[in-house]
């Protein structure tokens, strides 16, 4: 994936890479998506804030620099003719059934994603609770 990089730009490509995937870009996770070591690491974030590539969230926390700009609203209604009305902010797209079906087999790799996301999010706060639980000594499920 991040082969024939320099190792700084392996650091901005994972940086770019773990934030579009709603994941938290520590330098432990650059570490584990780059197979740099920690002290590179540490070596190339901070060359890439000083150059605005990146911003430092908190103490080991980083985001890139360069975002999307805000999310816009979307929606998507199916009319009584089969007919489909995507609507993404201001913008307003009429498509037939086939256009809706390519849609659909395009965007469900988003889909699948967002998924995993969640899961991931609630995988987590329920390895949290498990893990203050033990801790207490006692598990309540």
């Amino acid at each position: 994936m991040m082969s024939g990089l320099s190792d700084i730009d392996k650091v901005y490509q994972g940086v770019v890479d773990l934030h579009n995937a709603e994941q938290v870009v520590s330098r432990e996770a650059l570490a584990e998506t780059t197979g740099l070591k920690m002290s590179e690491i540490t070596k190339f974030t901070k060359l890439l804030v000083e150059h605005g590539k990146i911003y430092r969230v908190t103490r080991g926390i980083f985001k890139p620099a360069i975002g999307f700009g805000e999310t816009r609203p979307v929606s998507v209604s199916v009319l009584d003719s089969g007919m489909g009305v995507l609507e993404i902010g201001d913008t307003v797209l009429h498509l037939n059934p086939q256009e809706m079906r390519s849609l659909g087999a395009l965007m469900s790799g988003f889909g699948q994603q967002f998924s995993s996301i969640q899961m991931g999010r609630e995988f987590s706060v329920l390895r949290n609770y498990l893990e203050c639980s033990a801790k207490n000594g006692r598990l309540d499920l």
